[in-house]
Protein backbone atom coordinates (compact mmCIF):
# COMPACT_ATOMS: atom_id res chain seq x y z
CA UNK A 1 0.00 0.00 0.00
CA UNK A 2 2.67 2.15 1.11
CA UNK A 3 4.87 1.62 -2.56
CA UNK A 4 1.48 1.73 -4.47
CA UNK A 5 1.33 5.89 -3.06
CA UNK A 6 4.60 6.72 -2.97
CA UNK A 7 4.17 5.82 -6.62
CA UNK A 8 0.61 7.97 -7.27
CA UNK A 9 2.54 10.22 -5.98
CA UNK A 10 5.47 10.35 -8.25
CA UNK A 11 3.11 9.88 -10.92
CA UNK A 12 1.13 12.85 -9.86
CA UNK A 13 4.71 15.31 -9.33
CA UNK A 14 6.02 14.11 -12.82
CA UNK A 15 2.54 15.32 -14.59
CA UNK A 16 2.29 18.23 -12.77
CA UNK A 17 6.05 19.25 -13.84
CA UNK A 18 5.87 18.20 -16.97
CA UNK A 19 8.54 15.38 -16.98
CA UNK A 20 8.77 12.85 -19.72
CA UNK A 21 11.03 10.04 -21.00
CA UNK A 22 11.13 10.22 -24.63
CA UNK A 23 11.65 7.30 -26.86
CA UNK A 24 15.60 8.23 -27.38
CA UNK A 25 15.74 7.83 -23.92
CA UNK A 26 14.06 4.23 -23.52
CA UNK A 27 16.18 3.33 -26.91
CA UNK A 28 19.45 4.30 -25.16
CA UNK A 29 18.57 2.21 -21.94
CA UNK A 30 17.63 -0.77 -24.09
CA UNK A 31 21.27 0.14 -25.66
CA UNK A 32 22.80 0.31 -22.39
CA UNK A 33 20.75 -2.80 -20.91
CA UNK A 34 22.22 -4.74 -23.85
CA UNK A 35 25.85 -3.90 -23.42
CA UNK A 36 25.23 -4.74 -19.61
CA UNK A 37 23.99 -8.18 -21.17
CA UNK A 38 26.99 -8.67 -23.33
CA UNK A 39 23.87 -9.32 -26.48
CA UNK A 40 23.41 -6.98 -29.91
CA UNK A 41 21.19 -3.92 -29.21
CA UNK A 42 18.55 -5.36 -32.16
CA UNK A 43 18.27 -8.93 -30.28
CA UNK A 44 17.15 -7.29 -27.22
CA UNK A 45 15.11 -4.86 -28.54
CA UNK A 46 12.88 -7.25 -30.49
CA UNK A 47 12.06 -8.99 -27.41
CA UNK A 48 11.07 -6.44 -25.91
CA UNK A 49 6.83 -6.25 -26.01
CA UNK A 50 5.07 -2.67 -26.09
CA UNK A 51 3.96 -3.69 -22.21
CA UNK A 52 8.27 -4.41 -21.32
CA UNK A 53 9.18 -1.20 -22.87
CA UNK A 54 6.56 0.56 -20.92
CA UNK A 55 7.60 -0.95 -17.89
CA UNK A 56 11.34 0.46 -18.62
CA UNK A 57 9.30 3.72 -19.56
CA UNK A 58 7.71 4.01 -16.11
CA UNK A 59 10.86 2.82 -14.36
CA UNK A 60 13.00 5.69 -16.10
CA UNK A 61 10.21 8.48 -15.14
CA UNK A 62 10.10 7.71 -11.37
CA UNK A 63 14.21 8.07 -11.56
CA UNK A 64 13.98 11.12 -13.50
CA UNK A 65 10.69 12.61 -10.82
CA UNK A 66 12.99 11.58 -7.62
CA UNK A 67 16.03 13.27 -9.57
CA UNK A 68 13.83 16.19 -9.75
CA UNK A 69 12.48 16.08 -6.41
CA UNK A 70 16.63 15.84 -5.06
CA UNK A 71 17.70 18.91 -7.07
CA UNK A 72 14.67 21.01 -6.42
CA UNK A 73 15.53 20.18 -2.33
CA UNK A 74 19.33 21.25 -3.01
CA UNK A 75 18.29 24.60 -4.94
CA UNK A 76 16.18 25.74 -1.24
Amino acid sequence: EAAAKASAALETIAEIEGLSVAEEEIDADIRRMAAMYGMPYEDLSKDLTPDKREIIQNGMLMTKTLAFLMDASVEE
